[in-house]
């Protein structure tokens, strides 16, 4: 039983009030040689307070310290917790065992003892405050190991932001003011700019130290022209330009670090100078980079790459491309915008669709023949039209075709306006027998 809490014990010095119960299970209130172990304030008996998992007493009566005055000789005011503890001066004890042990439990048992199998006592700085921290000496083989376990002592700040030295305070040049990654101890120069730090890049001509490094130069003369880069130098790597220096005309440097001096003449005013490559100065409407307009026979983005006709095929030579030329038959040297159009041959000859090939293109009756090229000569009836038949002796054209007779022998040889054909003349050579004749 001893031998487990013993182990417990250890674990109290060295974890967590978790790292104890599980060791020993559920521990609160638990006693062994007059220690009660506990995981808070609440476990221990009234007047003792839960001190790192040992409960301890309220020697101040229970009220509560505030500073070493409260207590009673021999305690001392631990802050953290409120409470008064007996000071821990390493455990020296008279060899006559006399005096009571830190916790205020049992005597020192075996004569020439110090202290009891599986005693421990806080030992260490005596304070929690900031990194700090109460370590346990153990008793072993009757005596104090002289090994404080866990202890963490005040040393000197360290620049890393912790409260190293234990007074209560973190140094003002520990703490990072500006959200950048660096303290003034790491190097920060101002803490009130974010943008200033050792890993800033200089930026010039702002007199600001950017990269809190006195030996970076705010400004630089590189080409040593006598024109630094805050005194306006546009190129510090080529002496031949600065501020002052007479502009080149067509050079491609702003030799004078001057925008507003133009590098060679724009006299259209089109925002290319001949220098830059403007193909006609005189013409505000074509400079490098204007849309090339197809067709007008005009380089207006003075590329002789880009092309004005976008398909100048001419195969039947007519000098008329099919692009820009509008040829509408490149395989017939008689078809194109120049040509004249001929009616009714079913071609547009001149490549023009507002030309009619038909002159008259009416079809009043609806049988699919024109008054112009379609010859209708009859265009109130459908029956009548180029592709009808001709119906003899009917006295109507259905043909439309003159030369086709209706009478199939229009002979009258004795004028009595009665042809052998149609008028059904029997006499032709006797006026006085015709079908009109009366009968003698």
């Amino acid at each position: 039983m001893k031998a487990k809490f013993w182990l417990c014990g250890i674990l109290f010095g060295l974890l967590a009030m978790a790292s104890l119960s599980s060791c020993a299970g559920d521990t609160a209130g638990m006693t062994d040689n007059g220690v009660i172990l506990c995981g808070s304030d609440n476990d221990c008996p009234v007047g003792m307070f839960c001190n790192d998992g040992l409960c301890d007493s309220l020697t101040d009566g229970g009220q509560g310290c505030t500073s070493d005055q409260d207590c009673a000789p021999g305690y001392k005011c631990d802050l953290p917790s409120g409470a008064c503890l007996p000071e821990t001066d390493g455990g020296e004890e008279p060899s006559d065992g006399g005096d009571t042990q830190a916790d205020g439990g049992d005597q020192v048992g075996e004569e020439g003892s110090e202290c009891q199998v599986d005693e421990l006592r806080e030992c260490g700085p005596g304070t929690k405050v900031g990194e700090c921290d109460i370590g346990v000496e153990y008793c072993v083989n009757g005596y104090w190991s002289g090994v404080c376990e866990g202890a963490v002592y005040p040393e000197d700040e360290k620049c890393d932001g912790l409260d190293n030295d234990c007074d209560g305070h973190t140094p003002a040049d520990e703490i990072d003011q500006d959200g950048d990654g660096f303290s003034a101890c790491q190097g920060d120069c101002d803490e009130e700019d974010s943008d200033v730090n050792p890993d800033a890049s200089e930026i010039y001509c702002n007199e600001i130290d950017d990269d809190c490094n006195p030996e970076t130069p705010d400004d630089i003369d590189a080409d040593q022209d006598g024109f630094s880069v805050c005194l306006g130098d546009c190129d510090d790597e080529n002496p031949e330009v600065h501020p002052g220096q007479a502009e080149i005309a067509c050079d491609g440097l702003d030799n004078d670090c001057d925008p507003q001096t133009s590098d060679g003449p724009d006299e259209d005013s089109d925002g290319v100078s001949g220098c830059g490559g403007d193909c006609d100065d005189n013409d505000p409407n074509r400079f490098p980079g204007n849309p090339e307009v197809i067709c007008n026979l005009v380089d207006d983005d003075c590329n002789d790459n880009t092309p004005d006709d976008p398909n100048p095929t001419d195969l039947d030579g007519d000098n008329y491309t099919v692009g820009c030329g509008g040829d509408c038959d490149d395989g017939n040297v008689t078809i194109n915008p120049g040509a004249s159009e001929v009616e009714c041959d079913g071609l547009d000859n001149d490549c023009n669709a507002a030309t009619p090939d038909d002159p008259n293109p009416t079809d009043g009756d609806g049988d699919n023949y024109t008054i112009g090229c379609g010859a209708d000569c009859d265009d109130t009836n459908q029956m009548i039209n180029p592709g009808a038949a001709e119906i003899q002796c009917d006295l109507v054209d259905n043909d439309c075709n003159g030369a086709t007779p209706d009478d199939p022998n229009p002979t009258d040889g004795d004028g009595d306006n009665y042809s052998i054909g149609c008028g059904g003349d029997c006499d032709d050579s006797n006026q006085a027998i015709n079908p009109g004749a009366a009968e003698v």
